[in-house]
């Protein structure tokens, strides 16, 4: 049973449906002091952590901010993959899904790539494949039989 709940003093912590919820379960409630990290405990450090990740793969490639999205589901992607600290260097996908993680897929973030140009898109003498830069790692499952090519996949969703 929780005793205790610390949190920022935003107004949907300040409700009183909020304050009547731990009064009834007698936790105790704090706010914490603003713009004060070391405060907001473990999530506000890997949300610090994620977003500085993000700032620097798009500034290492001159992308503006409009594929933080793509940069945030590479971080976040990579970090499910990584040993824990907090689970004894056991691996995050592991614990949730119950298998090892494949890491055949793993690829730089805008990292130059080909897409492959399907056959009946291409004259004989045209190029059969299209210079990308890679920017999501596929994360959808698949079978074997599965026969979509790079550029109906969202790994090469900018053309150079």
């Amino acid at each position: 049973k929780a005793e205790m709940s610390s949190n920022r003093q935003r107004e949907e912590f300040k409700s009183e449906e909020f304050v009547k919820f731990y009064r009834e379960r007698s936790i105790r409630h704090e706010y914490t002091i603003p713009y004060s990290p070391e405060q907001n405990g473990i999530a506000d450090l890997m949300n610090r952590t994620t977003q500085e990740h993000i700032v620097s793969m798009l500034q290492h490639l001159g992308l503006s901010h409009g594929f933080w999205a793509e940069a945030l589901l590479t971080v976040v992607h990579i970090i499910n993959m990584s040993p824990s600290r907090p689970l004894g260097l056991q691996i995050l996908q592991e614990q949730w899904i119950g298998s090892k993680p494949n890491y055949d897929k793993l690829r730089i973030f805008g990292c130059e790539v080909y897409a492959l140009i399907p056959k009946d898109d291409c004259r004989k003498l045209e190029l059969r494949s299209r210079k990308c830069v890679f920017l999501v790692i596929d994360q959808m499952p698949r079978s074997d039989t599965d026969s979509r090519t790079p550029s109906t996949d969202k790994s090469s969703k900018v053309g150079t």
